[in-house]
């Protein structure tokens, strides 16, 4: 037997369908609604406590900032008091107790022996970086971050500018200048607000090298992508120097009792590839590229290039936005691990723009059919010299492969001095 919806007859006769839709409809529209305005509430109760706490956090900044100028003896209650903010801004907040654990006059020095204490002490570490980042930002363009028990590498000062300098224009978050932990890593100070705001938001969940790694997921990963397609955008923001500038040396952990025989292994390797600062440049190349050793890598100092075996007539080509004065060139090719793969039988032509003049046609140097000057060749794998100032400009410089080897190339250190 079949149910069918109620029905009712007007004066004419006419059956007419009750529809219980109509109400259903109503219903859900109404749930709909109230979602809604849940949500609504929501994203305004989230926008207005992002506010409150930044609030919180800059007033935190000049009460630090005051402490430091007025070098005087104060108590650490007196202190503490400073910090206590929250009858000052009257919030729906947890005290600011809450923010700063380690502060608090009756929490004794931490000495973590089992998974609470553990996860306190790194719930400390975690805001121990924020407001320390914190505190830094106003005061450079750039942050690293180091620890107290690490040995670093001659001219690692100098080797840092130079690859900050290569990467002017990429819009990445971290240089990573070891594999360990948080250390040495480097951020742009405009950008540790947003960091910091991450960390303060997870601070008791996650180690902060992982909270970092969850950052950059968070900015670039598509979710209907698959792991290898967040990882390469990661890549993007977060750039690798090799090899490791920074070693741990230290074995005693701030977490008492704990010992770590932390090591970069990258550090021991003697230096496989060498950055430059080089001016910007168009490049290309008719080798063959082995996986993601690309030219454009090794031009803007990120790792080697590395090709399969040339032939002849195989060339590297660096083409200048402008053209430029160059005093001198240097290309190494091979390194430590692959000592055969080097350049054999090939030359350094330039293409000067013509800004020379007559001055050319006195000139020694062999012309190439297409314009270039031979200014060079390898020998024993490197080629490096002057240009003479008498070529003027230098719209492109080209390295010519005259013979072919069943060896591959690999440059370890492109570096145009200008």
């Amino acid at each position: 037997m079949t149910d069918f919806p109620p029905y009712s007859r007007d004066p004419k006769g006419c059956v007419h369908i009750l529809l219980q839709s109509r109400s259903s409809k109503d219903l859900y529209e109404r749930h709909l609604l109230e979602l809604r305005q849940r949500l609504l509430y929501a994203e305004k109760e989230n926008k207005k406590r992002s506010h409150e706490l930044h609030g919180i956090l800059n007033e935190m900044k000049r009460v630090i900032g005051e402490l430091t100028e007025n070098s005087v003896n104060v108590t650490a209650s007196e202190k503490w008091k400073a910090f206590n903010l929250s009858n000052q801004f009257p919030l729906h907040l947890t005290n600011i107790h809450y923010y700063l654990p380690h502060l608090q006059e009756q929490v004794e020095r931490i000495h973590p022996n089992n998974l609470l204490l553990i996860f306190r002490w790194r719930t400390k570490q975690n805001l121990d970086y924020s407001f320390l980042m914190l505190y830094a930002q106003p005061k450079g363009r750039f942050y690293l971050q180091l620890e107290d028990d690490i040995i670093a590498k001659p001219e690692y000062i100098q080797i840092i500018n130079d690859f900050i300098k290569q990467q002017e224009s990429r819009e990445w978050m971290i240089l990573e200048f070891s594999q360990l932990g948080f250390i040495g890593k480097l951020f742009r100070c405009r950008d540790l607000p947003l960091i910091v705001d991450f960390f303060l938001m997870f601070y008791k969940d996650k180690p902060i090298d992982w909270l970092l790694d969850h950052l950059l997921g968070v900015k670039v990963c598509n979710p209907e992508k698959d792991a290898k397609h967040c990882e390469r955008q990661k890549d993007y923001l977060r750039i690798r120097y090799k090899p490791s500038l920074f070693q741990h040396v230290g074995i005693h952990s701030s977490l008492a009792g704990k010992i770590q025989y932390l090591k970069d292994r990258d550090f021991f390797k003697n230096s496989l590839f060498k950055a430059h600062a080089n001016p910007p440049a168009k490049v290309t190349t008719s080798l063959k590229v082995f996986q993601h050793f690309t030219l454009e890598k090794a031009y803007r100092g990120v790792e080697c290039f590395w090709a399969f075996a040339p032939v002849a007539g195989d060339y590297i080509l660096f083409s200048f936005q402008q053209p430029l004065e160059i005093k001198s060139y240097l290309f190494r090719s091979g390194n430590q691990e692959h000592p055969g793969d080097k350049l054999r039988n090939a030359t350094v032509d330039v293409l000067p723009d013509g800004s020379a003049g007559g001055n050319l046609q006195d000139l020694q140097n062999v012309k190439t059919s297409d314009g270039y000057f031979q200014i060079g060749a390898f020998e024993n794998g490197i080629a490096n010299g002057i240009i003479s100032p008498v070529l003027g400009r230098i719209q492109a410089l080209r390295l010519s492969i005259h013979s072919s080897s069943s060896m591959w190339v690999l440059l370890s250190e492109i570096f145009l001095k200008t």
